[in-house]
Parts: structure tokens; sequence; C-alpha cells
């Protein structure tokens, strides 16, 4: 049993971002490899670096009771909710030799998930930037890594059913931006692809060919949240 499909059994935005890093850990320990899928409510998650007050509509989110939260990998504060996939990828070197630095896993991550959804299309998907997806110019998804030691994790979000007013009136404009986005506002630069959630999942674990299904998570999840993620020296650390 070395590539496992996680089934998804968590339903705080803040648990899955705290099982993310969590699950790196164990996979560094156990040199294991997890794909999951998971969705959750309304909330806009930062990237490991972002600055809270700069990449975020605070007063909107603090009018809307819209929560804030940080994650562990780089990359660029992104909205979560219902019509946006989060795909969370577990790569360890003892499964996936090929993938023994930051710049092969972002190739061969985004190359697989471009087939693979070009494929059930019948679409042009293009990588643009350095980790985003799109149609016809238009993002739908975006991606971000943290490494540790042989093990790599690679999470990235899909637009499917997003009502992407939200992503206008909740994120400000990134202090960062790709080349492609030729200062494009955000309903002028993001999609949804036109694929249904079951079809996408199907789409991804076909070209990811994971070999079991199960369960996983332990109360050092919720201590991790309590002690790391819900605090504001974490939320607000930049």
């Amino acid at each position: 049993m070395s590539f496992i499909y996680l089934l998804d059994v968590l339903d705080h935005p803040n648990h899955q971002l705290a099982f993310d890093e969590w699950l790196l850990n164990f996979a560094h320990q156990k040199q294991l490899s997890f794909i999951r899928f998971w969705e959750t409510t309304l909330s806009v998650v930062l990237g490991y670096s972002n600055a809270y007050q700069k990449e975020v509509n605070v007063m909107q989110c603090q009018r809307d009771q819209v929560p804030i939260y940080r994650r562990c990998s780089g990359g660029g504060t992104v909205i979560q909710g219902k019509g946006c996939l989060n795909i969370s990828l577990v790569l360890c070197n003892q499964q996936f030799p090929a993938l023994s630095c930051i710049q092969m896993v972002n190739e061969e991550v985004m190359r697989r998930h471009q087939k693979a959804l070009s494929a059930f299309l019948n679409q042009d998907i293009q990588v643009q930037g350095i980790t985003d997806l799109t149609l016809n110019g238009l993002k739908f998804s975006g991606n971000a890594q943290r490494r540790k030691g042989s093990v790599s994790l690679f999470h990235g979000t899909f637009l499917y059913d997003y009502r992407l007013l939200d992503i206008e009136r909740y994120l400000g404009y990134p202090s960062k931006e790709p080349e492609y986005r030729q200062k494009r506002h955000h309903l002028s630069f993001v999609c949804n692809l036109p694929i249904s959630k079951n079809n996408l999942i199907k789409s991804l674990c076909d070209i990811w060919a994971p070999e079991k299904n199960g369960h996983l998570f332990c109360d050092e999840v919720i201590d991790l949240c309590k002690n790391k993620y819900d605090q504001e020296s974490w939320i607000k650390k930049f």
C-alpha cells in the first residue's frame, strides 16, 4: 500500500489546512504518498508569505463574516467555498523517484493535470505562469507546494461551479502576478471549468491511479489547528 486515496472526513476549512501540513509530516515519517479531494465553506486562504492587509479585502470579509486563514505553502491568496474543489497530493520519492525537487514536481503534476482535463473535455487546457491551468486564457486552477525531505505537498484549487463575484468581493489585487494576467481584474481573469465535481475527481484519479481508499485522522490535527492555524499570530503573520 504505497499510494492512498484518502476519503475526506473534515468540515472546517482550517482543519483541512492543518491536515495538509500534518499529512506532509506523517508521509515524511512513513514514506507514503497520498491524494485527497476536499471542498469547504466560504473563506479566504493566504499563502504562507502573503501580506494580510494587502492581499485581502479585510473590511468586506469582516462585514460579511468571512473567515481568513493562512496555509503552510507559498503561492497567492485564494478563495474557498462551494464550487471550488481542492486537491492535496503528498508525493514521496519512494513511490515517485523522478520527483526529486520542487521544479520537477511542478512540471510533472501540471503535465498530468493538463493531459487529464484536455482529454476529458476535448479542449485545449494550458499550463501558464508556473502552476496555473487555463482555458481560453482564463485561470481555473492555481497551485502551491511545500517540500520536506523527500516528500512534497502539492495542493491546489479547481473552480468548477464557483460564484466568481466572491473573488472580486473578498480578494485584493495580488501583489505578484504572472505575465499572462496582463493586469486583468479578477472577473476578466478567472473562469469555471465546464465539468461536474464527480467527473473532475474521476479524471484526476484516473491520471494518478491511487491504489487503495482509506481514512486517516488523529487528534494531532486538531491540536495543530488550535495551537497554530487558529492563532492570529499565524493568520496575521505578515
